[in-house]
């Protein structure tokens, strides 16, 4: 018990003498603040006069004034060297004091009464007011910065990285302009020589400038957050600045806009680089003009194989090159790191026998090393120990934290604080991912005001557009070229993309030309002779059957559809009303959509109808329509129009079989040629589906099924409409005059119209694919 109460009153004394020692020092501080800062006379300011040591008429200027004027009002009088001081302390706390007053919220003037002896109030007013306004635009970029400071801790839509990022670069400037203010506080305080209002402006009146640049760029790249979108607010911001830069008529002001352009822009690299290496869009606060489209309307859409979408910029980024470059690329590049993400390997492109460096790094050190090209004086720095530097820092980092989790798997807390003293203290705290975070940021930043101070030893303007665009194509070109050919190659390796393509050909475009036949031949006899061909299942089995011999392995991936309740027996009618259905799983379906086998069904039935029409006169045989009577016993007018007949059944072969020749063999055979020699040289799947695209639209477009060939394929298909109507007059064997004039007239109308249209398209539509089929109609025509 008394050794408690005694603990107690020992506690108690040592509490007493801590609390009398920090008495003892605020005394001593504030003695010595009284004795050495310069503001007792603020005390006393209503009777505040400055006495002159020498009177005369130029130092006594404000009392001769005041006296031969009816002023009520009395004025005070400060020294010069007090007003120098006030006027350097605005530059760090832009506040009321006793020459400068805040009229309002941003608006600092002179205070009425005040001046100094040897000017008049109204001199000494005009002499500071430049200063007012300087003080003003200090106020309202430091306000911004506080805005966004105080927002983060409410409610209320937090503000974009991006103006975090820009907020910081403002604050580098005006760090950057306190020390010059301090320097020039430092030589007045030493009052060692004669220090004026003019000296004064004219040490700080390069200082002024940079200030009004950075107010002037600041008041037209700034949105109002609180009412846009982050994402409007951010791109905005990078856009104008960009504009700025490009649009500046000084080079301090190009460099400054650089420096705050390059720095607003590590949010958007650092976003990208987390996409492209990790796989996730990482956009905290919504700012990225890139966003993924939302569940609901990807699986409204089956179409819809793009999970990203650029969002409405207005027009001052779509007139941003930076912009339009970063959107095309990146999005281009989110692709295939989405479908590496959805097949889950997104680590196989992590390079892991290197340590990373962050896309931010890369772009600082590549566009040092691009200016430098531009300008010798930069180009003497070592680059490469700087990437060292950087380099080995990282390992270091990398290796205590390596370090920190051996011994933390230890599960030793006795040992761990024992061995607290030899590891940094950030390593021993749990939150070492936001720490490595906020110290990557930090060195990304000081690289950025590195890279502006160099700039600054540039003395000309150098053409930052070409830089930036070489920059980051060369660092993105590099990360996209990666991530595709990870995509190609595991796309044509394992899911055998290529075998894909090649028999979509050998069906679609016939180029299997035995199956194909086999199968047509069926199709075509079910359809006349069969009443109940019109059952997608009894296609299907059919197609089937005919497949498995030739590809056992994907039969039963082809189906045949017919659409809607059809009854007929003309095969150029059911052909409309057939698709041809090839069943493919993700990832192939990602190149092979419902629009693009759409387009390969519209090429197989324009095949389908060119084939029935070859196989129905070849069908027609001559002993079926002249009988078994004897030529010279059968009347000659029904021998001569017997022969008509004929003739006209030779005249549709040559036609129609020279459009099959053209098809099957010009168009399918040599493109099919093309698009595999291309196939084989493309490095990415993104090359492979603009390829494939290609090559598909320019074969609808040599088959003529585009609405520019439609009076052309009017006309073929009339033609091949016309092998039915001979074939009925085959079988009947009554062959009237009337008939014959019809069919002989139509065919010779048909037949110079794609005469001469074919001719008109090759020398006026530049169709010189249609040559070889124009030559072929136009070297015989029929005459009348």
């Amino acid at each position: 018990m008394q050794l408690d109460i005694a603990q107690s009153s020992k506690i108690s004394d040592n509490i007493t003498n801590e609390y009398s020692l920090a008495l003892v020092q605020n005394l001593e501080s504030r003695k010595w603040l009284l004795s050495n800062v310069q503001t007792d006379w603020w005390n006393n300011l209503q009777c505040q006069k400055y006495l002159v040591t020498k009177q005369s008429c130029n130092t006594n200027i404000c009392d001769i004034w005041q006296g031969s004027s009816s002023s009520l009002h009395k004025v005070i009088t400060l020294s010069e060297y007090q007003v120098c001081r006030e006027l350097l302390w605005m530059f760090y706390v832009q506040t009321s004091m006793v020459v400068f007053q805040q009229e309002n919220e941003s608006k600092f003037v002179i205070c009425s009464n005040i001046s100094i002896p040897s000017l008049t109030t109204t001199a000494f007013k005009s002499i500071l007011l430049p200063f007012c306004e300087c003080f003003s635009m200090i106020y309202d970029i430091k306000k911004f910065g506080a805005d966004l400071q105080m927002d983060q801790n409410s409610d209320c839509q937090s503000p974009p990285l991006t103006y975090e990022a820009y907020n910081a670069a403002l604050k580098y400037h005006l760090y950057e302009l306190n020390n010059k203010v301090l320097s020039v506080e430092k030589d007045i305080m030493k009052q060692e020589d004669c220090n004026t209002f003019l000296s004064l402006s004219a040490s700080l009146r390069k200082h002024l400038n940079t200030v009004k640049i950075l107010y002037d760029i600041h008041q037209k790249v700034i949105t109002n957050w609180r009412v846009s979108p982050n994402w409007k607010c951010a791109s905005r911001l990078l856009s104008s600045l960009y504009y700025e830069m490009q649009n500046s008529h000084s080079l301090e002001r190009m460099n400054i806009c650089t420096n705050l352009y390059l720095c607003s822009l590590i949010v958007y690299l650092n976003i990208i680089d987390t996409w492209l290496n990790e796989g996730r869009l990482e956009d905290w606060r919504d700012e990225f003009i890139i966003v993924r489209i939302a569940e609901d309307e990807l699986a409204g859409n089956n179409e819809q194989n793009e999970k990203f979408t650029v969002r409405l910029y207005d027009d001052v980024c779509s007139a941003d090159p930076i912009m339009q470059f970063l959107l095309q690329k990146v999005q281009h590049m989110g692709h295939s790191i989405e479908l590496l993400v959805s097949l889950n390997r997104i680590t196989d492109i992590q390079d892991t026998t290197h340590t990373r460096i962050s896309l931010n790094s890369k772009f600082q050190f590549m566009l040092l090393w691009e200016i430098s090209y531009y300008c010798p004086s930069i180009k003497e720095i070592d680059t490469t120990e700087l990437q060292m530097d950087e380099v080995s820092q990282e390992y270091e980092f990398e290796l205590e934290i390596n370090i920190v989790g051996q011994l933390s798997n230890l599960h030793n807390p006795f040992f761990m604080k024992a061995m607290e003293n030899y590891m940094p203290y950030l390593l021993c705290k749990n939150d070492i991912v936001g720490d490595l975070d906020t110290r990557d940021s930090q060195i990304e930043e000081e690289q950025i005001h590195n890279l502006y101070k160099k700039l600054q030893k540039v003395k000309y303007i150098l053409p930052l557009r070409n830089i930036l665009e070489n920059t980051l194509s060369e660092i993105l070109t590099s990360q996209y070229n990666r991530a595709s050919k990870l995509v190609k190659d595991i796309m044509i390796n394992e899911y055998k993309l290529q075998t894909h393509l090649k028999l979509l050909r050998f069906v679609y475009m016939m180029e299997a030309g035995h199956v194909m036949n086999k199968f047509c031949q069926i199709l075509f006899y079910e359809i006349e002779n069969n009443q109940m061909w019109a059952n997608s299942y009894f296609l299907s089995c059919i197609l089937e059957e005919v497949f498995s011999q030739y590809w056992p392995d994907t039969s039963l991936q082809w189906s045949i559809t017919v659409h809607s309740n059809i009854n007929t027996r003309q095969v150029l009618e059911a052909v409309n009303y057939i698709t041809l259905c090839y069943t493919i799983k993700w990832p192939i379906s990602i190149m092979l959509t419902e629009k693009i086998l759409e387009k390969y069904n519209d090429i197989f039935r324009f095949q389908l109808k060119l084939k029935w029409a070859l196989w129905t006169l070849n069908n027609l045989r001559f002993c079926d329509l002249e009988g078994s009577k004897s030529p010279y016993i059968r009347d000659r007018l029904e021998q001569f129009y017997i022969r008509r007949l004929e003739s006209l059944k030779f005249w549709l072969l040559h036609a129609i079989g020279s459009i099959h020749t053209y098809i099957s063999g010009q168009v399918l055979q040599s493109l099919g040629f093309i698009l595999e020699k291309v196939l084989a040289q493309a490095d990415n799947l993104d090359t492979i589906i603009s390829v494939h695209n290609e090559y598909l639209d320019k074969v609808h477009e040599h088959c003529l099924l585009t609405k520019e060939f439609e009076d052309l394929m009017t006309t073929i298909n009339n033609m091949i409409e016309m092998c039915g109507h001979i074939r009925d007059r085959w079988s009947r064997k009554i062959l009237l005059a009337e008939e014959l004039n019809v069919m002989e007239h139509s065919y010779i109308k048909y037949h110079t119209y794609l005469a001469l249209a074919l001719h008109n398209a090759v020398q006026h539509k530049d169709a010189d694919y249609l040559t070889g089929l124009s030559s072929a109609f136009n070297c015989s025509i029929p005459c009348a």
